[in-house]
């Protein structure tokens, strides 16, 4: 059973529940004919030896003269056989017994037989007797049963092959996502879908299921693609700058103010990569699951705001950006301190990186139904058809400053990651040349 098919399994399985089942049934219609038949017949006999005791007297000896519906009658005294016939090969020794019609045998025959007493008007009693032969039709059931047993061979194949032929049907669309799932576990054709169409039972919901499943993994493995070649380009970038600032320095400083500007450079696009290579571990980690384990606790975001808002004043202060804070005092929120403060670092640099040279950036703290944070600048923007990428990896909305600040791309891709992974939404609305604000809105409960 182990190494056969599905599709054989359940066709053998199909078809021993139905042989078992036309054996039943057949038994069972069989043991009902029977006590039908039987019970018709002594119906029959017993009314039929019922009318004969109410025969007038003078009418009775003509009357049983003959069989009457094929029931032999025969009326006795305590002398013997008054009138009636009985069959030729019927014994008459049989006792008279007063009880319901039974079946006896008789000279290899078999014979229902009634009898009953019955007091007459001048005090006589007399025994009524009807005698019932078991003609040739009461072997029906006989050969009925060796009817089914000559024809359950036959029927039982033609059930194997309706089975199979039904459940090779049902299981065609099982055929068509294995096809699918071959050609997608070989490598050929990532785009592959089963699409069985429209469907309601399990078989095209595992379909449904199995395209579903198709496609995310067609997304992670087109978004691995994109991020290890983005990652291979951010990385090649500072490396060249390394080597042919070394390069550089080696051949042609003459002095030591040449060789602290080479030093110089090597220094920023070594700061650069290592900025990389700590968000990409620290993606990696995220996307492992490694912060499953969070060391959760009850923070105040409040003081946590201003905390990030005073270390990145600098960062505004040397393009002239004034950052505005609006937070109402001791919000607490139950989360990952390390994971928070990331998200509000990569949110507030980002505003200031893309905010105009002497702009404004506001910073919006408030607690109602839920947290609400929002962070406002006056910058750049971004196009309405972009809005959808920034959360993408390595994505910049301006590449042309991807200098500043060792920008990577991969900020708010973690941003959004941080914020669902504590239960949170984040919304972006902007307008080219007039800003941009993201809002977050996490639980407001302390404990989740």
């Amino acid at each position: 059973m182990k190494r056969l098919s599905i599709k054989l399994r359940v066709t053998l399985w199909f078809t021993v529940f139905m042989m078992l089942l036309v054996v039943i049934v057949s038994v069972v219609l069989l043991h009902a004919e029977k006590r039908i038949k039987t019970a018709t017949i002594q119906q029959k006999l017993t009314e039929t030896v019922s009318n004969a005791e109410n025969f007038n007297k003078n009418e009775i000896g003509g009357k049983i003269s003959k069989p009457i519906d094929n029931v032999y009658i025969s009326v006795y005294d305590s002398n013997g056989m008054l009138a009636g016939i009985i069959p030729d090969d019927f014994k008459q020794t049989v006792a008279f017994k007063e009880e319901k019609p039974h079946i006896i045998q008789s000279d290899d025959k078999f014979w229902y037989i009634y009898d009953t007493l019955s007091k007459k008007d001048h005090g006589m009693l007399l025994w009524f007797r009807g005698v019932l032969p078991v003609d040739n039709s009461a072997n029906a059931n006989d050969i009925y049963l060796m009817l089914i047993i000559y024809i359950l061979p036959f029927t039982v194949i033609a059930i194997a092959l309706l089975g199979y032929l039904i459940i090779s049907h049902a299981f065609k669309p099982i055929n068509e996502i294995i096809k699918t799932a071959d050609k997608i576990g070989s490598g050929e054709d990532l785009s592959q879908r089963i699409n069985l169409g429209e469907g309601k039972d399990e078989i095209y919901t595992l379909a449904k299921t199995f395209d579903s499943m198709f496609e995310r993994l067609e997304g992670y493995f087109e978004n691995e693609k994109r991020f290890t070649s983005d990652a291979s380009h951010e990385l090649r970038t500072p490396t060249s700058v390394i080597i042919s600032q070394c390069e550089y320095a080696l051949e042609n400083t003459d002095t030591v103010e040449e060789a602290k500007e080479a030093l110089t450079k090597i220094k920023e696009q070594a700061t650069k990569m290592s900025s990389l290579i700590a968000n990409l571990l620290t993606l990696a980690r995220l996307d492992n699951g490694q912060y499953n384990k969070w060391k959760k606790e009850t923070i105040n975001l409040s003081e946590l705001v201003d905390v990030i808002v005073d270390q990145q004043s600098e960062f505004a202060q040397e393009k002239g950006i004034s950052i505005k804070e609006e937070c109402e005092p001791d919000i607490f929120i139950f989360a990952e301190e390390t994971l928070i403060m990331r998200m509000l670092i990569n949110l507030i640099e980002n505003a200031i990186q893309y905010g105009k040279e002497n702009g404004n950036v506001k910073v919006y703290l408030r607690k109602k139904d839920c947290i609400e944070l929002k962070i406002e600048d006056d910058g750049i923007g971004i196009a309405e058809e972009n809005l959808s990428k920034i959360w993408e990896r390595f994505y910049q909305v301006d590449p042309s400053r991807n200098n500043l600040r060792n920008n990577t791309g991969l900020g708010l891709a973690m941003v959004k990651w941080i914020v669902e992974a504590h239960k949170g939404k984040i919304l972006v609305q902007s307008e080219l040349g007039k800003g941009t604000v993201f809002t977050v809105t996490l639980p407001s409960n302390e404990k989740q």
